[in-house]
């Protein structure tokens, strides 16, 4: 690193006159591939305890989906991502209100197109949707989200 940093630095004190030119990103990113090399690292079996800021060796997956369903992230509500492309707040879009989904029981709705359905954190989207359009983002009056 002192090499690099060599080619970078003037040996003139910190202030004003300290770099001798200004390199381009193209340039400065040329000149770390030249001076710095990935190293290998080692790898090794440590505990589960003792794996805390530690990088993975490979890739791991887990043998089962945990939860085996998708469920909402968020309290909001469950709709098809297609029918919000576009809305903003100034261009909004109204969707149709079907129903409720709770966490812990099967979801009795479908999501059609122009359906929302109202959704808690952790509850299974219910078939139709997939998207969850946060609460804090919706205005629903009666019947119309």
């Amino acid at each position: 690193m002192a090499n690099l940093l060599g080619c970078i630095f003037s040996q003139a004190s910190w202030g004003s006159s300290m770099f001798r030119k200004l390199l381009s990103f193209d340039e400065a990113k040329q000149l770390l591939k030249q001076n710095i090399s990935a190293q290998p690292i080692g790898t090794e079996q440590v505990s589960v305890s003792e794996a805390h800021d530690r990088v993975l060796a490979q890739d791991i997956t887990a043998p089962l989906n945990i939860p085996p369903f998708s469920r909402s992230t968020v309290d909001g509500y469950a709709v098809k991502a297609a029918d919000t492309f576009g809305a903003s707040e100034d261009k909004p879009v109204t969707l149709r209100f079907c129903g409720h989904v709770a966490i812990g029981e099967a979801p009795s709705v479908v999501v059609e197109k122009g359906l929302a359905a109202e959704i808690v954190t952790g509850a299974p989207l219910p078939d139709g949707a997939d998207s969850v359009v946060m609460v804090e983002q919706t205005n629903r009056q009666g019947n119309k989200v």
